[in-house]
């Protein structure tokens, strides 16, 4: 007759690693490795930030902290901890380490009876030979609430638990469906993803938009009207814009007021971040390549805001330009 030798258990770190999804406590032998496999498989922000040798059994160490913790659980063993956790966790010593090993215990609920038969049943499921209560804990967008039963038409189809999604849908949902990751959420999320898939920026009918479309039409388009005189001279929208709206309205921002829109300090230049800018139709008019700039008494202003500053008609200045007359004699004359 043979006899089972009881299997010992092996001495381990219980650990709490910290990253963009919360906090994960889980259990390893080798800190180093654990931590390069989460820097792997969770990202570089994920680290590894308190952890405890534990001796003899760290198993149940690590499933006494997993079932204090188990109303806070996101996914697996990642958990949405606060300060106050945390703290309590960074300064658990053996002895403490030692109390939550012996606090660990399946979880019951009160006994009930079903509807249809009388017998009793409880709030607790076996899976693969194991007593799970889904209570309190949260799969995707699930909250599971309380236990719900049998399947009402088939028995084999497994246990059923009311769960509540974060839209606010209640629903009855089989634990086979959420805990496989079969159900997330209620139908809610894959809208989402579909409406999110359809929608590119949502600005279309924004003036940035129209700034945009008008500037690639301008540069990149032969039969646009005003293309001879900007992508005929060689003007280009730059690679970062040219196909991202995004992009630009990122470089940009948006317009300062309606009297604003899109110029470039360098009229030779292209339509790039380093050479556009909003302005007005004011500072757009000192910017052309055309405009005629009087100078007088070391004051460069362009002809039409002489004539406004003066009082004297824009036509009047360009009359006595052509005549040949100074600079100073044109800015000063009285008009008869």
């Amino acid at each position: 007759m043979t006899t089972r030798t009881k299997k010992k258990r092996k001495p381990a770190y219980v650990y709490l690693a910290t990253g963009p999804d919360g906090c994960k406590i889980g259990l390893t032998a080798d800190l180093n490795g654990r931590s390069i496999e989460h820097r792997h498989n969770d990202g570089r922000d994920v680290a590894i930030v308190w952890s405890l040798w534990v001796e003899p059994d760290a198993h149940a160490v690590e499933l006494g902290l997993l079932k204090r913790f188990a109303s806070k659980r996101v996914r697996g063993e990642w958990h949405a901890l606060d300060a106050v956790d945390v703290v309590w966790l960074t300064t658990l010593d053996a002895a403490g380490a030692a109390e939550v090993a012996a606090s660990w215990k399946p979880t019951r609920k009160p006994t009930g009876t079903t509807p249809r038969t009388g017998c009793k049943v409880r709030p607790v499921v076996y899976a693969g030979g194991k007593k799970i209560d889904e209570s309190g804990k949260r799969y995707g967008r699930w909250l599971i609430l309380d236990y719900a039963g049998t399947h009402p038409t088939n028995p084999n189809a497994g246990a059923m638990w009311n769960a509540r999604c974060d839209c606010g849908t209640l629903r009855v949902i089989c634990r086979t469906n959420f805990a496989y990751g079969g159900s997330t959420s209620c139908g809610c999320l894959q809208r989402e993803k579909c409406s999110a898939r359809r929608t590119t920026h949502g600005r279309t009918k924004s003036p940035e938009y129209s700034a945009w479309r008008s500037m690639r039409c301008r540069c990149h388009n032969p039969d646009y009207f005003g293309y001879k005189n900007y992508g005929a001279r060689g003007i280009v929208v730059c690679e970062r814009w040219r196909d991202s709206f995004e992009n630009f309205l990122a470089d940009m921002g948006e317009r300062p007021s309606p009297d604003h829109s899109l110029d470039r300090n360098d009229n030779s230049g292209p339509y790039s971040p380093e050479n556009c800018v909003w302005a007005t139709a004011r500072e757009q008019i000192n910017n052309r390549r055309n405009t005629r700039f009087l100078t007088l008494d070391g004051v460069t202003k362009p002809l039409t805001e002489w004539a406004r500053d003066l009082n004297i008609s824009r036509q009047t200045i360009a009359s006595r330009i052509r005549y040949g007359w100074p600079v100073e004699r044109i800015l000063t004359a009285t008009v008869q």
